[in-house]
């Protein structure tokens, strides 16, 4: 027997118990069944708690944004303000916002308004996007007058956005109202749980004029190592009995193959992705090699945003940078081999496929310009010849040094290692393999060969 339920567009939405019943003569049984109606609309809803502020002239407050979930619906929503008058700056904690299906994700939107901003009652409309879905909801601000010498603390950006390996920064500025004019002391710390491997500064103590402002710059510095995620600053003033804060949030990504990812178009192009699961998921989870990371991100970061901005805005460069960079993605998909190969201890295999890297790209990117000076110059292979024996005593002694660093420890020590034994094998491939060259140039040339 079937037994078939169907829900109209208008049933409620829940969990429903049926009882079916089978009788023969004066036997009787039955059995219940659960049945869970859920909707098949997809939508949001935007809600604001307080709905309505109430804050001095000069002063700041905030209220929670709401979104919730209506059936299948899990999607980004983007937030945004409108009807803002002038002397009132909005902006979002949080945004945009993702809520789980059926569920609800919450931002802040936080006011903040000019000493000069008019007493009055305003409307700001809330509004939430995503796709062609898009909802609102009323703000209503009343703005005070204030009489008593206070002070605010608001920041720049709510957001600080920061990759591993980097620092980010955002302005705080300390607001005089009513003729304020004491030292205001500055005191940062962390909401949640610290992440890894992260640093912040900030100078304590800031004095605005009266009526005016007074900026001071918070400073996150991050290392290769630090915790992925999303955090939460304060920075709290403090004048006396006055206390105000206001509230940041620290985002940490992974550090970016910018060079790559201008040349590519994109991070998600399997080219970049190769070159970040090398560093991200091989090297960064070795203690050498995150030591050596920190050091190669310092040089490579001071030049490479100009180098991918340059690129970014010179389409026609995308196509010879892929020429220039083949050889370096081939190079790290052996890298990623050999390491694989002795996944068995991290280590070993971040310093071998280290070394097979560094060794292969003094081949493939300097061997060749160094021949072509070898070639016109026998000093300058004389003295390459004099050179080989020393730089292989550096790399010998260099591993050795490292092994018995990571034993006994010692950040710097091992940053000093991982750099020199980098840089000994990438001059001694190129010196090796230029002289090479040469040789069977020169071979060729007595056979007849032009």
């Amino acid at each position: 027997m079937t037994f078939t339920v169907t829900a109209s567009s208008a049933a409620s939405v829940g969990t429903f118990t049926f009882r079916v019943s089978g009788t023969n003569g004066l036997l009787r049984h039955s059995i219940d069944l659960a049945v869970q109606v859920s909707s098949s609309v997809r939508d949001f809803t935007i809600s604001l708690s307080p709905s309505s502020v109430s804050l001095v002239q000069g002063a700041q407050v905030s209220s929670a944004v709401a979104v919730q979930s209506i059936g299948s619906f899990a999607s980004g929503v983007t937030l945004a303000s409108s009807g803002v008058p002038s002397g009132i700056t909005v902006t979002f904690g949080t945004n945009p916002v993702t809520p789980a299906a059926g569920g609800t994700a919450s931002s802040t939107v936080t006011i903040l308004t000019s000493v000069s901003m008019p007493v009055g009652s305003y409307g700001i409309v809330i509004e939430g996007s995503s796709g062609s879905l898009s909802h609102n909801a009323i703000l209503t601000v009343i703005v005070t007058p204030s009489a008593v010498a206070d002070f605010s603390v608001w920041s720049s950006s709510r957001v600080i956005s920061v990759t591993q390996g980097a620092s980010g920064a955002a302005t705080i500025t300390v607001l005089s109202r009513n003729g304020f004019s004491s030292n205001v002391l500055l005191f940062v710390s962390w909401l949640s749980a610290a992440p890894e491997d992260t640093t912040f500064s900030l100078p304590s103590a800031i004095t605005p004029l009266p009526d005016a402002t007074a900026t001071s710059i918070l400073r996150v510095t991050t290392g290769s190592s630090a915790t992925l995620g999303n955090f939460t600053l304060r920075v709290l003033g403090v004048s006396g009995s006055l206390s105000h804060f206001v509230d940041l949030t620290v985002r940490i990504t992974g550090q970016q193959c910018i060079i790559a990812t201008a040349t590519y178009g994109s991070e998600l192009s399997p080219e970049v992705q190769l070159l970040r699961n090398f560093r991200d998921n091989m090297i960064l989870k070795t203690y050498a090699g995150s030591s050596f990371m920190t050091v190669f991100n310092a040089w490579y970061y001071s030049f490479s945003p100009k180098v991918a901005e340059f690129i970014t805005q010179q389409q026609a460069l995308r196509t010879p940078m892929k020429f220039v960079l083949y050889p370096l993605v081939a190079i790290l998909r052996v890298g990623a081999t050999t390491f694989s190969v002795l996944r068995a201890n991290p280590e070993t295999a971040a310093v071998i496929s280290g070394l097979v890297v560094t060794w292969l790209l003094g081949t493939s990117y300097l061997a060749l310009p160094f021949s072509a000076l070898f070639w016109r110059t026998s000093r300058v292979r004389k003295i390459a010849r004099r050179l080989e024996r020393p730089l292989i005593i550096v790399i010998l002694g260099t591993i050795g040094a490292i092994l018995v660093t990571e034993l006994s420890g010692g950040v710097v020590a091992m940053m000093i290692l991982t750099s020199t034994v980098v840089l000994a094998m990438m001059i001694l491939s190129t010196l090796l393999t230029s002289r090479l060259i040469v040789s069977l140039c020169s071979v060729l040339g007595r056979r007849g060969f032009p």
